[in-house]
């Protein structure tokens, strides 16, 4: 007779092992597909839109496999161009359509769209906001032959900066847009805003911007505490959040940053990890208070 195993800690949740790691290569396609996407005369020399899918499609199957893909947006910050932000957009609109369970196809397409949100902007020199945004279609309408995925394209550059007149994949790509742009914002009268308060802003001032559902699918697709954010547990530690817990918004897959006497945690004991079962999240961080091993570039 087999002798039973010791059950586990009460205060301690299963250390699970992650899913095998697709996101990084995932990444990696998203981005390089956008600087393909942005390179100057790139749309004008023909693509034919549903080839971008290819560069889309690793994303979307590392999110329905359970990747947790969120947690490239702790990468975000200031300056990173404009292929950059077209990436980062791309990865939290999928994010948040599919905690809106839209089906594997769309996902695809809304990717697609939303790589090329922006995509006049840097075809014209100054001018307003809607004269990029009609560059941005005339490249489209050039560059590629008619289809339903250059018609959500052109739907999406047109109308993400409506109000709830456009269309849902459309708001999609605004709520995600609006989030990257506040986390890679920084001037000199205004501080670089954390994770958390990009999405506290997002919620407070944007959200009557959209369908009711969205703003909720953002916060599940993100948690409470964003990817990137640090945070204070109950036992004085820090940590950083990697991404949202499946199940559970307010409880995120954690790295250590900081003991409850402030010494760095080491890099081998930092590995992501859901959080343990009897801690709980005490506050998020504004980036001033972040512990100094906490202010370098987080790992993709």
């Amino acid at each position: 007779m087999s002798t039973p195993e010791p059950p586990l800690p009460s205060d301690e949740t299963p250390r699970l092992d992650p899913p095998p790691d697709a996101t990084r290569e995932a990444w990696d396609a998203l981005h390089r597909g956008a600087r393909e996407l942005h390179l100057p005369g790139a749309l004008e020399r023909g693509v034919e839109l549903r080839h971008t899918r290819r560069c889309v499609q690793p994303m979307v199957d590392a999110l329905l496999s359970g990747e947790r893909v969120a947690a490239t947006l702790a990468n975000v910050e200031p300056g990173g161009g404009a292929a950059v932000h077209a990436a980062h957009t791309a990865l939290a609109a999928l994010c948040v359509a599919h905690a809106l369970e839209l089906p594997r196809a769309s996902l695809a397409d809304l990717g697609v769209a939303a790589l090329l949100h922006d995509i006049g902007r840097g075809r014209t020199a100054g001018g307003a906001a809607m004269e990029h945004t009609r560059e941005g279609v005339r490249c489209v309408l050039r560059c590629t032959t008619w289809s339903p995925l250059s018609l959500l394209v052109m739907q999406v550059a047109l109308t993400h900066h409506l109000d709830r007149d456009a269309p849902l994949a459309a708001q999609v790509v605004s709520a995600a847009d609006a989030y990257v742009s506040l986390l890679a914002r920084e001037t000199g009268e205004e501080p670089w805003l954390s994770p958390a308060g990009a999405l506290a802003r997002v919620l407070a001032a944007l959200r009557t911007r959209w369908h009711p559902a969205i703003p909720s699918a953002l916060v599940r697709a993100l948690g409470f505490y964003p990817p990137g954010q640090v945070v204070e547990l109950d036992d004085g530690s820090c940590v950083r959040a990697c991404s949202p817990a499946a199940d559970d918004p307010a409880r995120p897959w954690i790295a250590r940053l900081a003991d409850a006497r402030g010494l760095p945690v080491p890099a081998w004991a930092s590995t992501p990890t859901p959080l343990p079962a009897r801690r709980h999240v005490v506050r998020a961080l504004p980036r001033h208070e972040w512990p100094e091993v906490a202010r370098a570039r987080p790992a993709a």
